[in-house]
């Protein structure tokens, strides 16, 4: 019993911490630093890449909690290096979609997963009499 407690704990543990780099990844998305066109060419691809890997991460950490409209906003947003009106482009895509992130982070229960996500699981098992 004491090995399922443990096991429900790290996986409390988890969830907190998906959380928690959401969190940090949004607070992150408001504070990225943009350059100008006429900065320096290195300035510039600092912040393609910079704002690549920010966009790369919501869609791998993010994108799983959020619904199917939001994960399809999320997966069109492309910053390409040295391009900084793509990645200008970007952050107006992302900006709009960080209320829904937020949203979604609220409903993130303990085990990870969307609040309800687990009852349609057990309803939705081939056999069950949900």
């Amino acid at each position: 019993m004491i090995h399922g407690l443990g096991a429900l704990c790290r996986i409390a543990g988890m969830a907190r911490n998906k959380r928690e780099t959401i969190a940090n990844l949004i607070e992150r998305a408001r504070s990225f630093r943009f350059c100008g066109p006429s900065d320096d060419p290195d300035e510039k691809t600092s912040v393609t890449s910079g704002y690549r890997y920010l966009v790369i991460q919501f869609k791998r950490i993010a994108g799983p909690f959020l619904p199917p409209d939001a994960v399809s906003r999320l997966n069109s947003i492309n910053v390409e290096i040295d391009d900084l009106y793509s990645a200008y482009d970007a952050k107006a895509e992302l900006d709009a979609l960080l209320p829904e992130i937020e949203s979604a982070l609220e409903y993130l229960d303990e085990s990870g997963m969307r609040t309800g996500a687990n009852l349609w699981i057990i309803a939705g098992w081939p056999g069950s009499r949900f």
